[in-house]
């Protein structure tokens, strides 16, 4: 997947978490750079599930389902899957952050570079995922009944090698949900067709054996750095699939190990039957050739090529800020009167260091800061606690407002650091009290949500809002402001005119396009107003045609069911169509409408469309 371009964030905080820069894009989700906002504050990968599908219930429910069982996945080889999130619009997975390529951009970049994958390197490879596979494949509940667990997209994009050489199979969790989603709604496979197996392909149940065929696939296309099944076209690539022919790479290839094209040819077997049955079966036939080849591989190998092949690429701009998150106890926020704003500081190094100079008499004479260093049983953040305190005690209560005001405010974060939530609170009180600052609300408002106390939260961010100047910030600020009314329990009306100034700071604000929806959906009566509403949303989302369109499709059901406007509810059909001409729900829905309504011509026009995107 491809990183998206720099820009603001949809989203500031999911669940538990806040949100802290884009790591990739791909058609099923997105995946975000995070960290835990209590406990051990760990940098984690959520995967949130796009839009348009997060808005279609039986791929989600079959995601939600098999996102659990893959939790419970624990293998070297496999991604941590920490837990399944739900913010009450979007649902994510929340995983270990992997830093590295994946296997395609591996073998694209050696390709491109005129350099061959080692036979060696690619059979130790395919051996730690085989393994891992068959660890999932063997998985069973608490009762000992097998999980049936079948990854269904093995493919060199899901098969990353983590900067220390580690493979690590990926994207357990999407792939039964995208498969169910693919094949039963719309009776067609989507996906790397390139990778099915020929059953899959012929549209018969996949078993743990899919996997073992697809992973022979893209062995065998690493090995020979050619292509197996791919075609230009997608019908063309599903009939080599269907018709499974696979070459012997020893008749390709002179100096192919004969061990290793054995152990191909079988995993790649068009009968089930005559394949490799299970994925440990394969692991062990890679791992014996490895060993009597005598050439020593593994993870040192697998860094070495990764250093070979992008060492002088720059890092993403999420790795660099990956290692400005990770950030230890020793740096603290503090003001930065320069650019007024609140900004990382190393304690240790400004505020603490101990640091000794000769005097005048040959002897070493401690700075100022050297008592706080030289305390012992203190932690430089305790530490640092104690000098913010000494300095309160000397500004005195005559001291510049606006300075008390920082130094509280600097003490408070300390405070909430040090692990004392209640010592911050005051602090930020004190702060408010001295000189009423955004910065104070929003730092009294985040320490007091913990405690649902919406009525003050809703006080603290009207003061926040008092000095906030238009635009995107604003926009964010308000719709925090409607979900603080939703949760103090506000009547329906005023908390639709709150995400309604949501969108009259910033029309096409996705928190406000949400809520407006929600509070519309709550509303017996508004069904028009929710028909009309769809329309803009969908307007909105015009960036996105798939998610665009299926905001079209919800409208005219809408018109259909509420309104009886057959005709309004066809043109919103033919909207969504113009945005998605594909085989798939948007045109189920327009067939479905025009059989419901006897629209025989138009009947006629898409069965005849839809024969030509098959042929």
């Amino acid at each position: 997947m491809a990183s998206p371009p720099a820009q603001q964030l949809p989203f500031n905080r999911l669940g538990e978490y806040d949100v802290l820069a884009p790591i990739s894009e791909g058609g099923m989700a997105s995946v975000w750079l995070a960290r835990e906002r209590e406990g051990a504050q760990r940098l984690v990968a959520l995967k949130v599930i796009r839009p348009e599908h997060a808005r279609n219930k039986e791929f989600v429910a079959m995601f939600v389902d098999e996102a659990r069982i893959a939790s419970r996945l624990s293998h070297p080889n496999i991604i941590a899957l920490h837990d399944l999130g739900h913010d009450g619009k979007r649902h994510f997975l929340v995983m270990e952050v992997l830093r590295g390529r994946t296997l395609l951009a591996t073998w694209e970049r050696a390709h491109e570079l005129g350099r061959r994958l080692g036979h060696e390197l690619v059979a130790w490879i395919g051996a730690r995922v085989a393994d891992a596979l068959h660890y999932a494949h063997e998985m069973r509940d608490d009762k000992g009944a097998p999980q049936e667990i079948v990854h269904r997209d093995v493919s060199p994009s899901n098969v990353f090698l983590t900067s220390e050489g580690v493979p690590k199979l990926i994207d357990f969790g999407l792939a039964k949900a995208r498969d169910r989603m693919a094949s039963t709604a719309f009776g067609v496979v989507k996906g790397k067709l390139a990778y099915l197996a020929p059953e899959q392909a012929l549209g018969k149940p996949a078993d743990r054996r899919a996997d073992v065929f697809a992973l022979g696939v893209v062995l065998w296309e690493l090995s020979l750095d050619r292509r197996l099944f791919r075609e230009d076209s997608d019908v063309a690539t599903v009939r080599r699939v269907r018709e499974g022919n696979v070459p012997d790479p020893t008749t390709l290839q002179e100096s192919y190990p004969p061990a290793l094209a054995a152990a191909l040819v079988r995993a790649l077997e068009r009968d089930p039957e005559r394949r490799f049955q299970t994925a440990a079966e394969l692991r062990d036939a890679l791992d014996a050739y490895v060993r009597e080849s005598g050439v020593q591989v593994g993870e040192e190998a697998a860094k070495a090529l990764l250093g070979t092949l992008f060492g002088d690429a720059p890092p993403a701009a999420w790795e660099d800020m990956l290692d400005e998150a990770a950030v230890g106890p020793e740096r603290i926020r503090v003001w930065d009167d320069e650019r007024q704003k609140l900004t990382w500081m190393h304690a240790a190094i400004e505020t603490l260091a101990p640091v000794t100079r000769v005097n005048g008499t040959g002897k070493p004479k401690k700075t100022q800061g050297a008592a706080l260093a030289s305390e012992t049983g203190k932690t430089r953040l305790e530490r640092l606690d104690a000098a913010l305190a000494e300095r309160l005690a000397a500004a005195g209560e005559g001291a510049d407002p606006v300075a008390l005001a920082r130094l509280h405010l600097e003490r408070a974060i300390v405070e909430e650091l040090v692990g004392d939530p209640a010592k911050a609170a005051e602090h930020a009180r004190r702060s408010i009290a001295a000189a009423s600052t955004a910065e104070a609300h929003a730092m009294l408002r985040r320490l007091e949500h913990a405690r649902e106390a919406a009525a003050t939260l809703l006080e603290h961010l009207d003061a926040e809002l008092a000095d906030a100047p238009p635009g995107p910030a604003r926009a964010d600020l308000l719709a925090e402001r409607a979900r603080l009314l939703a949760a103090s329990g506000a009547k329906p009306r005023s908390q639709r005119e709150a995400w309604q100034s949501v969108l009259d700071a910033q029309p096409a604000h996705p928190a406000g396009l949400r809520g407006v929806e929600s509070s519309l959906v709550a509303d017996p009566k508004a069904a028009t107003d929710l028909a009309t509403h769809l329309g803009t949303m969908a307007e909105a989302w015009a960036g996105e045609p798939a998610l665009a369109a299926w905001l079209h499709v919800e409208r005219a059901r809408l018109l259909d069911r509420v309104s009886k406007e057959p005709d309004t509810a066809k043109a919103s059909l033919l909207r969504a169509l113009e945005l998605d001409r594909s085989i798939g729900p948007v045109r189920a829905a327009c067939v479905a409408h025009a059989a419901v309504y006897r629209d025989a011509a138009w009947t006629v026009a898409l069965l005849a469309e839809e024969a030509s995107l098959e042929n």
